[in-house]
């Protein structure tokens, strides 16, 4: 319902306080009609007031983050997303500073980097990649690295800031190497995530990425990208938890309690109301 004139110039006014609880209590209450409240950013977003201004770029803000949210739950949820688009998608619920072409750009200058000793026409085969990985500044996943939150970002991985989380180390080489006609699975073993290259054999992201031969492979199971994202979320989620990263404890918790149709409540304590 559209905010009547003489509500919208009250809510300028509170949006000049200096009383920071008064604030939030009326981003709160602009934030029970998303639409509305979009519509009146619109409106304001050139206020005179720097106040007025600085207080609907954090309203501005969480609208953006949750439209992210609901993009990631909304393509993942349905199937059809590839892996590689889900993770996408879940670094950007992260940061609101993040966008898609900046993730692109990464991944790209990433891409260049690895790919700099394989000239264009050569065939990509599973011990020419391994080979390339060994030579690289691309570092081995790590279990321990299952626990760090950035390990679980792209950002952050792709500009080696931080050594990756196996999943995440085995999404970005199956999309490295389909872009250049390599093709492989991500299959879970033992606990591990690990590639399985077309010719049957698999490359163990925490073991530098060993090749592994058919007949030395643990009994695997292959996932279909819907399984991977939720299991990268749950990851992702249990790293916040232990590192008291408490942006990210925010996001997957709603993330999760959105994929899983329940209320964070429901979550164990300290995230829920359940005593555990």
């Amino acid at each position: 319902m559209p905010i009547d004139p003489a509500n919208e110039a009250f809510i300028l006014k509170l949006l000049e306080d200096s009383d920071s609880q008064a604030v939030t209590q009326v981003l709160a209450s602009l934030l029970e009609d998303r639409e509305e409240a979009q519509s009146f950013i619109s409106r304001h977003q050139d206020d005179d007031s720097p106040l007025v201004r600085r207080h609907l770029q954090v309203l501005s803000s969480i609208l953006r983050m949750e439209e992210r949210r609901n993009d990631f739950i909304s393509a993942a949820q349905n199937g059809h997303s590839p892996l590689w688009d889900n993770l996408l998608r879940l670094s950007l619920t992260l940061d609101p500073a993040w966008s898609l072409d900046y993730l692109n750009a990464l991944y790209a200058s990433y891409r260049d980097e690895f790919l700099a000793g394989i000239s264009a026409d050569e065939t990509l085969t599973t011990s020419r990649i391994v080979q390339q990985l060994r030579q690289s500044k691309i570092e081995p996943a790590s279990l321990g690295n299952s626990f760090h939150v950035e390990s679980h970002l792209l950002p952050f991985v792709l500009d080696h800031t931080s050594e990756p989380q196996q999943l995440l180390q085995c999404a970005l080489l199956q999309h490295l190497g389909l872009e250049r006609g390599w093709r492989s699975s991500i299959v879970v073993g033992n606990g591990c995530c690990l590639l399985l290259a077309g010719e049957g054999v698999g490359l163990v992201p925490t073991e530098n990425w060993v090749i592994m031969p058919p007949h030395q492979m643990p009994q695997v199971r292959r996932c279909t990208d819907r399984e991977l994202t939720a299991l990268f979320l749950s990851q992702l989620y249990t790293a916040s938890v232990v590192e008291h990263h408490l942006e990210s404890i925010y996001v997957t918790s709603h993330l999760l309690a959105q994929w899983h149709h329940c209320n964070v409540q429901e979550f164990a304590f300290p995230i829920g109301d359940i005593r555990s």
